[in-house]
């Protein structure tokens, strides 16, 4: 039963508001939060790069820290966009991120751009020459982002913009 109300919640079948209090129990509250695996190379890199999952405030400085010996990087990296989540939560919304790749935003011949707004923090490197562990700084941006997607899957963050480019019709 559980996994039908989750299909139909994923397929877009059934609102989070129709279900009664009874259904949404412990087992099936994460299964509706779980966002979609892509199949796609590029994609797990792209989480790790772009995506937060904690709730609190992003520290550039450790979320690096943690990432360069991940995707192999043996310098300090000059600049890493975050797409984060609202002020109350920090976490990621990674369905958002999906639907700018399904068709909820701008396409363009390879890129996507959303039509709402994303909180991202843009890390930077105080020092981008110097040697590992690198210091970084926060640069918070609310903007619409950009980013290459493949078969509906995101594989590269491109840029973030404060406001919508005139030709683009959502």
């Amino acid at each position: 039963m559980q996994l039908l109300f989750a299909l139909l919640l994923s397929a877009q079948l059934l609102s989070p508001q129709l279900l009664s209090a009874e259904l949404l129990s412990a087992e099936l509250l994460p299964a509706l939060s779980e966002p979609k695996k892509c199949p796609v190379p590029g994609y797990e890199k792209f989480l790790l790069k772009h995506t937060y999952d904690k709730r609190t405030e992003v520290d550039c400085t450790d979320f690096m820290k943690d990432l360069l010996p991940k995707i192999n990087q043996k310098q300090c990296k000059p600049c890493n966009t975050i797409i984060t989540g609202n002020r109350k939560n920090r976490k990621t919304n990674i369905r958002a991120v999906l639907d700018v790749c399904k068709g909820k935003g701008f396409k363009a011949p390879v890129n996507c751009t959303s039509s709402t707004k994303f909180h991202v923090v843009k890390c930077v490197a105080k020092n981008p020459d110097a040697p590992l562990p690198c210091d970084y700084s926060e640069k918070p941006i609310t903007g619409y982002i950009t980013i290459t997607c493949e078969n509906g899957c995101p594989v590269h963050f491109v840029s973030t913009e404060r406001h919508a480019k005139p030709n683009q019709i959502y």
